[in-house]
């Protein structure tokens, strides 16, 4: 029977991340040393393109084997904790982070309020992701930083968070065409 911590057993985040792997599981975070961080109750690889993303593990413990085997030479882990309990404060953060999976994070602006190319750069290498992607190398784009053009920032952000979407101006015309028409028929 799989080990469930006993502070995580009636958090619906937990309980939803059970039932079926999340779609935008974010990459590891790393510690101080650049070694990845698995979270207590983690069951689900997040290594990107991993052959057994779609397996969920009996507990924690068999997801670090299958990391420590399998991913070994593109990622350390950090250690197991040696500890039997963990400190409330612990418990909240690994709470809170169960409850923000599938949230994309907020596009990173410099202070002029643009993209900021190096911070984009830096979380799409956590994830093991160039940029530009091949598609714009192909185009010979350099870094394009256009919410709603570049399919790497609306993928990996919450680009909607802070841009608004491009109106397309044929949806528009569209719209008042069909007014207009509705008006005509009235007229008769």
């Amino acid at each position: 029977m799989p080990y469930n911590p006993a502070f995580l057993v009636n958090v619906a985040a937990f309980q939803a991340y059970l039932r079926e792997r999340p779609k935008n599981l974010p990459p590891f975070e790393k510690d101080s040393d650049g070694n990845s961080i698995l979270h207590t109750g983690e069951r689900w690889c997040r290594v990107e393109n991993c052959s057994s993303g779609h397996r969920l593990f009996a507990d924690t413990g068999s997801l670090r084997v299958h990391v420590l085997k399998a991913h070994n030479k593109t990622m350390k882990l950090k250690e197991a904790p040696r500890k039997s309990r963990h400190t409330m404060e612990e418990e909240q953060e690994i709470i809170a982070w169960f409850m923000n999976i599938g949230k994309l994070p907020r596009l990173p602006l410099t202070k002029s309020n643009t993209v900021s190319v190096k911070a984009v750069k830096e979380h799409l290498k956590d994830r093991h992701l160039l940029y530009p992607c091949s598609a714009c190398k192909a185009k010979n784009l350099t870094c394009p930083k256009t919410p709603f053009v570049c399919k790497y920032l609306e993928r990996y952000f919450d680009v909607v968070a802070d841009f608004d979407p491009p109106v397309d101006d044929n949806e528009d015309e569209d719209d008042y065409e069909d007014e207009d028409d509705e008006d005509e028929d009235n007229d008769q």
